[in-house]
């Protein structure tokens, strides 16, 4: 089950929320074989002031960070992030050089699911 948070100015945050989602699951869902029931998204849209990035950004930086249980092969992340570049810069008007994102693994024993250890 992964967990995907999305950062971004608040207002092109909320501009680009619905088909953004579409996207992430799309990508994960074909990428890792996950059902789009069981991703996780929740979408941060921050003030100018609580978001602050390199001046080498656009005002359509957008961060994408997600978390999952590891074992996936290096091949299958590759392939999301692969998609990722491939489908959100023309379907969310997302610069790809404005599209950040970063992947981390944990251990399942570092993890709960369902009020129980993973």
């Amino acid at each position: 089950m992964p967990h995907i948070a999305v950062y971004g100015r608040e207002k092109h945050v909320a501009a680009v929320r619905d088909v953004l989602h579409e996207q992430l699951v799309e990508c994960l869902a074909t990428a890792w074989e996950i059902a789009p029931d069981q991703i996780f998204i929740r979408f941060i849209g921050l003030a100018d002031t609580d978001f602050r990035y390199s001046d080498s950004y656009g005002e359509r930086f957008t961060y994408i960070e997600l978390i999952a249980f590891e074992g996936r092969p290096v091949a299958r992340r590759r392939e999301f992030l692969r998609l990722l570049y491939d489908r959100v810069p023309a379907a969310c008007g997302i610069p790809p050089t404005d599209l950040e994102i970063m992947m981390h693994e944990t251990p399942r024993h570092d993890g709960g699911v369902g009020g129980r250890p993973a």
